[in-house]
C-alpha cells in the first residue's frame, strides 16, 4: 500500500433502469466491465465481476486492493478498496463508457 495514496473504502450505487436492460444491453455492460482498468473476471461463486484482485478474506480487506460489483434493485452496486487517483480514473471511465454503451446516463445515486 503506498502511503502516499491510501485505500479508500468504496461503497457506491450507480443508476441503471432495469426496464431498460436488453439482452443486449447486459452484453455490452459486460463488454464495459472487461474494459475497464484491472478487470479480473468472475471468481465469485455469483458471478460478480471483480477488479484489481481477489475479494480478499475480513482480516485483509483495507490492505488489498480490490472492486466487485453486484446488480441490486437499487442498481449497480460497486464495492471495494481503492487509492483516491485510482478510483477516481476508474470510477470516470466507467460512468463515460458504461453510458455510451448502454445509450442512457449512467451515474452515482447519490448524485
Amino acid at each position: 500500500m503506498n502511503e502516499d495514496d491510501p485505500l479508500h473504502a468504496i461503497d457506491r450505487t450507480y443508476t441503471l433502469d432495469m426496464t431498460q436492460m436488453t439482452d443486449a444491453r447486459w452484453t455490452a455492460l459486460d463488454r464495459v466491465y472487461r474494459a475497464l482498468p484491472g478487470f479480473v473476471g468472475y471468481p465469485l461463486p455469483d458471478q460478480c465481476p471483480v477488479w484489481f484482485g481477489p475479494v480478499p478474506d475480513a482480516e485483509q480487506m483495507a490492505r488489498i486492493p480490490y472492486l466487485w460489483a453486484s446488480v441490486e434493485p437499487s442498481g449497480l452496486h460497486i464495492v471495494g478498496y481503492l487509492s483516491a487517483s485510482v478510483w477516481a480514473v476508474w470510477e470516470a471511465q466507467f460512468v463515460q463508457t458504461a453510458s455510451a454503451a448502454l445509450g442512457f446516463v449512467v451515474r452515482s445515486a447519490e448524485e
